[in-house]
């Protein structure tokens, strides 16, 4: 690992035997952006697991929703005190759901797990993640 490299807090969970694990035992949390189980884990960080159906839509919407709550777990999941398996199945309407939203509904999500204290808002400085009234208006 490089100099004042820090090593991850979330890494990915892949094996089915452990997905259908976290799955049997885990805790549930829902709202509208999706289904999150949370189960004890193993090892010496969380894994994360996102399950996205067909019906969230073609592989580049699929994979978008992916990238978006595995970075957000990333940014915001800071401390391993228990290692957690975490398995976020994704509801079909979420893709249609904006950034902030989305950032919102799984951030509560996390809270209602006890996975984070409180959410790291300032670390989103990217232009769709700035409330309206703070955008400025891009010269044409």
């Amino acid at each position: 690992m490089p100099r004042g490299e820090t090593r991850a807090c979330v890494t990915r969970l892949a094996r089915s035997s452990e997905i259908r694990r976290a799955l049997r035992l885990g805790r549930p949390y829902a709202n509208a952006a999706g289904i999150l189980k949370v189960a004890p884990g193993p090892g010496p960080t969380h894994r994360l697991c996102v399950v996205t159906s067909r019906r969230i839509g073609n592989a580049v919407r699929r994979n978008k929703v992916r990238r978006r709550v595995r970075e957000i777990a990333r940014r915001e999941i800071k401390s391993v005190t228990r290692p957690k398996d975490l398995v976020f199945r994704v509801r079909p309407g979420s893709a249609e759901l904006d950034f902030r939203t989305f950032y919102e509904a799984l951030v509560r999500m996390l809270l209602r797990a006890g996975l984070i204290e409180e959410p790291d808002r300032g670390q989103w400085d990217c232009r769709q993640c700035q409330a309206p009234s703070t955008q400025e208006a891009r010269p044409r």
